[in-house]
C-alpha cells in the first residue's frame, strides 16, 4: 500500500473507533431483554432467597450471590424466547450438576433422565414468534467441586450463553421484538468495525516498527516474542494439568470478585446500584472477554499470557530507544523468561495487566515528542499515552498519580514553555479523563459525592499505616476497632489515619523504613495468590527459571546509578524509568506492600537489569578494567543492599516492650508461674456495648521461657456469665509480635487484647474482666487471675418517672436523686434512682431500716446497688443508675413504718457520710427516706 494510503487508512482507523462506540450505545435494545431468575434458598421449598432480571442464564461455583457455591441450590430462569423466522436451534446440555430446559411446555432436556456422560446437545425447532421458556440448574448435595452451566447454544465460535437479544422476561410485541433485533444487528456491525480498527491501528504500528529494524533484528525479535508465548502457555498448561481446582476461586479473594462481577456483566446487573468499592476496569474488562471468548477461565488467561508475551515489543522499543539494540535484546529476553512476569500474566488479578500497560505507557511517553508542525502522527502516542494513564488509573487507582507527572512532562523543558507543549498537556488530561469520567460519574451518581475510582482507598490506607500495622496489610487489632467505629459513625478511616500517625509517629516512620525494605526486597509476601505455592510448587517450568525479584532489583539499581551518572548519553530516558519506578514505588508503600502490587516494576527494571549487563560485558570485552571494577562494586553493593533487607524489615521496628510500668498503668500484686508475670494493666475505661475495647497488660518474666505462651482475656458477669472473650499468643497483640519464647529476662512487654462486648447487654453493668495464661499444647493453665471490674455503660442520665419523689441527698461519691414505691402483694418495691458524682475506690453496701412509730430497729436489708450487678467502683460521673429493691411488709403489724438509708464500706463497715438537700450533715450517717403504712 503506497505511504499516503496507509496514512490515510490510519486516520480512517482513529475515527472508526470513536464512531463504532457511539453507534453501539445508541443503538441500545429499547425492550427489557432477559428472564426473570430465582434463586432459592433451599432446593425442596418453593421460597425464593432472591429474583432479579438477568440478561442470560448463567451460574457457576464461582457466583457470589443467591447460592452457597458449596450447599445445595436450585435457580431457575422463566421468560420468553423470541425467534423472527422458523430455525434450529441445538442447545449444550450442562453436566456436573442437574439441569432442565422446557419451551412451549415441552421438555428440551432433562439431566435426571438423559445424564450426559460427555458433552451432549440436543436440537429443537423454534418456529417464528415467542416462546414460553423454563430453564432450571439445582444441586441436592454439598460439594466443593468446580462447575459453571449456563444456557447454551452451539454457534460457529463454539458454545456460547444463548444472546440476551433473544429473551425476554415478558412476552414482546412482534413489530418491537422486530426492532431490537435491528438494533443488535447494528450493534454487533459496530463492535466488528471498532475492533477491527483497533486491531488494524496496531497491527500496522506493529509492522511498521518491525520494518525499522534490520531484517535479523526483526527475526530475532519475533523469536523472542514466540519463546514467551510459549514460555507462558507452557506454564498454563502445567497449572491446568497439575492445579485440579484452579477454576474454583477461593472465597472471598479479589479472583472471586473480579469473576463474580465479570459474570454479572453478563447478566446485565453490574455496575451496582451502589458507587464502586473495587476499582471497576478488571471486572469490566474480565467481562466483556467472556462476553466474546465464552466464560472459560482459560480462555481470559490465553489471552492475557499472549498479550503479556506480546509486551516483549514494548521492552525491546524502550531498551532500544534509551539504551540502544543490545539492551533491547537482552531486555527483551529477560521479560519473555522472567518466571514472576509468566505468572502473574496467568492470574485472574489485575498486576499482569498493570504490569503489561505500565510498559506500553512508558514506551509511548518516550515517543511524544514535541514537533514545530503537529498532526497526526505527532498527535497520536500523546493521546494513546494519556489514555492507557486513564485505563491503568481505572485498573489500580494509585496509577491516577501518573497523569499530572505525564502532563507536566508534556511541558517542562529546560524551562522553557510554548504552545506545542501547553497543547500535549492538555491532551494528556483529556484522554486520561475519557476512562475515569464514567466511572466517577456512576460514583457521583449513587452518592452525591466525587470518587474518581472506588471508595476503598480510605479503607486501604488506614489498613497499612495505622497504630499496629506491620505494613503487609494485615487485619491487625486497630484496623478492625475502627472499622467497628467507622459502621458506628464515630470516626472515618482518613481522620483515624492522621490520628495514628500523629499519636505514633516514631512507630509510623519505623514502619515506613519497613515497608519500603519489603518492597524492594527478594521475599515474595502472598496475597490471593503465592508464588512459591501457586507456582514454583506446582509448575517443572517456573522452577527452571532462576531470575527472582531481588536479582532484578540489584542489577537495575546498579543500572539506574550508571545511566543517571551518563546523563548526556541516556537521559531523559533514564530520567523517565525512575520517575516511573518511583511512582510506583511511593504509592505502594503508601499504602502497603504484597509483592502482586510491585508487578508493575518489572519491566523498568529488567530494562535497567539488562543495561547493567551488557554495560558490564561491554567493559570486559573492551578490557576496561575501572570502568567494569566501578560496575562490579555498584552491583556488589546493590546485591548486599538488597541480602540486608530483610535484616532491615525485621529490626525497622521496636519491639513492644517497656522499662518501666506507665505511670498511668495499674500494678498487680507479684504473681508468677513458671517464670511468668502479670506487672499490671491499663486503666479499664467504661465502654459502651458492641464498642471496641482495648484490654493491655503489662507482662513479665523472670527467666527464659521456651514455649509461646498464650493469654486469654474474658469479661465475666458477677454470676461468672462469659460475655466475651479474646484468645491470642502473649506478645502478640501488636508488630512485630513478641512472643515469650522469645523474651530476655526481665523485660517488660505490652501485649493488647481486642474484645467486642456484645450488644443486647441490659446496661449498666460491671464486668469482671478475668486474665489467664496458658501453655497452648497441654491446655495447662499457668497463670489465673481477675484483674479489675469493668464498667459496660451507655452512661446515661435519669429521666424520672412522674411519680418519683426527690431526695437530693449526696451519701458518699453518689447523689441519691429520687426514689419510688409500690406495695403490692405483701412486698414494698422500692426503686432508688442514684447518680455517680466522683469516681469510687470502694463498692458500697447500701443499707434500708425498717424502724417503727418509735424509731425502733425492726429489721433489715443490706445489698450493694443493683445487686452487685453494676457496683459503685464502676460508676461513672453524672451517670443514673436504678436500684431496685423488694422488701417484704405483709408480717408487719397494722403502724406506721420510716425507711431508712445509708452507705457503707463492707470491709471497714464505716458508714459514708450523708448530706441532705438543705446541706445539713444526716446523723449516724442514716437518712430518713421514706414513711409508709402496713394494713
Amino acid at each position: 500500500m503506497p505511504l499516503h494510503a496507509r496514512y490515510w487508512a490510519r486516520i480512517l482507523a482513529v475515527i472508526t473507533i470513536p464512531l463504532a462506540i457511539i453507534i453501539y450505545w445508541s443503538a441500545a435494545p429499547r425492550l427489557t431483554h432477559g428472564l426473570s431468575a430465582t434463586y432459592y434458598e433451599n432446593p425442596w421449598v418453593d421460597w425464593a432467597a432472591a429474583h432479579r432480571i438477568e440478561r442470560i442464564a448463567i451460574l457457576s461455583s464461582n457466583d457470589d450471590y443467591g447460592i452457597n457455591p458449596e450447599g445445595p441450590f436450585r435457580v431457575t430462569w422463566e421468560g420468553f424466547l423470541y425467534a423472527d423466522a422458523d430455525r434450529s436451534i441445538t442447545f449444550s446440555v450442562p453436566s456436573r450438576i442437574d439441569a432442565t430446559l422446557v419451551i412451549d411446555n415441552q421438555m428440551v432436556f432433562e439431566t435426571a433422565s438423559y445424564p450426559p456422560t460427555k458433552p451432549a446437545t440436543i436440537t429443537k425447532h423454534i418456529s417464528e414468534g415467542a416462546h414460553p421458556l423454563r430453564f432450571e440448574l439445582s444441586r441436592s448435595h454439598e460439594s466443593n467441586n468446580f462447575f459453571s452451566a449456563a444456557l447454551e447454544i452451539e454457534t460457529w465460535l463454539g458454545n456460547r450463553p444463548l444472546a440476551a437479544s433473544s429473551l425476554y422476561p415478558l412476552k414482546p410485541d412482534p413489530l418491537q421484538a422486530s426492532r431490537d433485533a435491528n438494533l443488535y444487528i447494528i450493534r454487533l456491525i459496530a463492535a466488528i468495525l471498532g475492533v477491527t480498527a483497533a486491531s488494524y491501528l496496531f497491527g500496522t504500528t506493529f509492522f511498521i516498527f518491525l520494518r525499522g529494524l534490520a531484517p535479523l533484528d526483526s527475526i530475532g525479535l519475533l523469536l523472542i516474542i514466540s519463546a514467551a508465548l510459549a514460555l507462558r502457555l507452557g506454564y498454563l498448561t502445567d497449572l491446568a494439568s497439575n492445579s485440579a481446582q484452579f477454576d474454583q476461586l477461593p472465597h472471598g479473594s479479589d479472583q472471586r470478585v473480579y469473576e463474580s462481577q465479570a459474570r454479572d456483566l453478563l447478566r446485565g446487573t453490574w455496575p451496582p446500584e451502589t458507587d464502586f468499592y473495587r476499582q471497576p476496569g478488571f471486572s469490566w474488562l474480565l467481562g466483556h472477554v467472556h462476553l466474546v471468548l465464552g466464560t472459560s477461565l482459560r480462555s481470559f488467561q490465553t489471552l492475557q499470557l499472549s498479550t503479556g508475551a506480546f509486551a516483549t515489543l514494548a521492552v525491546f522499543a524502550i531498551g532500544r530507544s534509551i539504551f540502544g539494540r543490545g539492551v533491547a535484546f537482552l531486555s527483551a529476553f529477560l521479560w519473555a523468561t522472567y518466571p514472576l512476569a509468566i505468572f502473574y500474566d496467568a492470574q485472574i488479578l489485575t498486576h499482569g495487566v498493570e504490569a503489561q500497560l505500565t510498559l506500553w505507557i512508558i514506551c509511548l511517553w518516550l515517543h511524544s515528542p514535541v514537533s514545530s508542525r503537529s498532526n497526526y502522527k505527532t498527535i497520536w502516542p500523546t493521546a494513546a499515552l494519556g489514555f492507557l494513564i486513564g485505563i491503568l488509573s481505572v485498573l489500580r487507582p494509585a496509577m491516577l498519580a501518573l497523569i499530572p507527572i505525564a502532563a507536566i512532562s508534556m511541558v517542562w523543558k529546560s524551562g522553557h514553555i510554548h504552545t506545542q507543549r501547553v497543547i500535549r498537556c492538555l491532551i494528556v488530561i483529556v484522554c486520561a479523563a475519557i476512562p475515569i469520567l464514567p466511572v466517577a460519574t456512576h460514583n457521583y451518581h449513587h452518592t452525591g459525592r466525587l470518587q474518581l475510582i472506588s471508595a476503598n482507598g480510605p479503607v486501604t490506607l488506614y489498613l497499612g499505616n495505622n497504630r499496629d500495622a506491620g505494613g503487609t496489610g494485615e487485619y491487625s487489632q486497630a484496623f478492625r476497632a475502627t472499622h467497628e467505629r467507622v459502621n458506628r459513625g464515630e470516626v472515618t478511616y482518613i481522620q483515624q489515619t492522621f490520628l495514628d500517625l500523629r499519636d505514633f509517629y516514631p512507630r509510623w516512620l519505623g514502619l515506613m523504613v519497613r515497608k519500603t525494605a519489603l518492597y524492594w526486597g527478594n521475599h515474595e509476601i502472598p496475597n490471593n495468590v503465592d508464588f512459591v505455592t501457586d507456582g514454583l510448587a506446582i509448575s517443572p517450568l517456573l522452577r527452571i527459571l532462576p531470575i527472582r525479584f531481588g536479582a532484578i532489583v540489584a542489577l537495575g539499581a546498579t543500572g539506574l546509578l550508571i545511566a543517571l551518572r551518563e546523563r548526556k548519553s541516556y537521559s531523559p530516558g533514564a530520567w523517565l524509568l525512575a520517575l516511573v519506578l518511583a511512582t510506583l514505588f511511593s504509592t505502594t508503600v503508601a499504602f502497603h506492600v504484597v509483592s502482586r502490587f510491585r508487578v508493575p516494576t518489572y519491566g523498568p527494571l529488567i530494562i535497567l537489569s539488562a543495561f547493567t549487563l551488557v554495560e558490564l560485558a561491554k567493559h570486559l570485552r573492551q578490557l576496561n578494567l575501572r570502568s567494569a571494577i566501578t560496575t562490579a562494586t555498584l552491583l556488589t553493593c546493590a546485591s548486599s543492599f538488597v541480602l540486608a533487607l530483610p535484616w532491615v524489615a525485621d529490626h525497622s521496628m521496636r519491639t513492644p516492650t517497656v522499662k518501666a510500668l506507665p505511670a498511668s498503668a495499674i500494678s498487680l500484686p507479684p504473681a508468677s508461674a513458671t517464670g511468668l508475670s502479670l506487672l499490671g494493666h491499663d486503666q479499664l475505661l467504661p465502654v459502651e456495648p458492641a464498642e471496641p475495647l482495648f484490654v493491655t497488660l503489662y507482662w513479665s518474666a523472670t527467666t527464659s521461657l521456651s514455649p509461646d505462651y498464650y493469654a486469654s482475656v474474658q469479661l465475666l458477669t458477677t454470676q461468672h456469665q462469659k460475655l466475651a472473650q479474646a484468645d491470642q499468643a502473649i506478645g502478640s497483640g501488636s508488630f512485630p509480635s513478641y512472643t515469650t519464647s522469645l523474651w530476655k529476662a526481665g523485660d517488660i512487654v505490652v501485649d493488647k487484647y481486642l474484645l467486642f462486648p456484645p450488644k443486647d447487654v441490659a446496661t449498666p453493668i460491671g464486668l469482671q474482666v478475668l486474665v489467664a495464661a496458658y501453655d497452648r499444647q497441654t491446655g495447662q493453665r499457668v497463670l489465673d487471675t481477675t484483674i479489675g471490674t469493668l464498667p459496660l455503660t451507655y452512661q446515661s442520665p435519669h429521666v424520672l418517672p412522674d411519680t418519683a419523689v426527690s431526695v437530693q441527698a449526696n451519701i458518699g461519691p453518689a447523689l441519691l436523686v429520687a426514689y419510688d414505691y409500690v406495695i403490692d402483694h405483701g412486698n414494698l418495691h422500692l426503686t432508688l434512682f442514684w447518680e455517680a458524682q466522683h469516681p469510687s475506690s470502694i463498692d458500697g453496701v447500701a443499707f434500708l431500716h425498717i424502724l417503727d412509730a418509735q424509731e425502733q430497729f425492726l429489721y433489715g436489708h443490706d445489698a450493694q446497688p443493683t445487686a452487685g450487678m453494676y457496683p459503685m467502683s464502676a460508676w461513672q460521673p453524672g451517670e443514673g443508675i436504678v436500684d431496685q429493691r423488694i422488701l417484704p411488709v405483709s408480717n408487719l403489724p397494722a403502724s406506721h413504718y420510716m425507711i431508712h438509708i445509708g452507705v457503707y464500706d463492707p470491709i471497714s463497715k464505716a458508714r459514708f457520710p450523708i448530706v441532705a438537700a438543705d446541706r445539713t450533715t444526716v446523723p449516724s450517717s442514716s437518712l430518713g427516706l421514706l414513711e409508709f403504712s402496713a394494713h
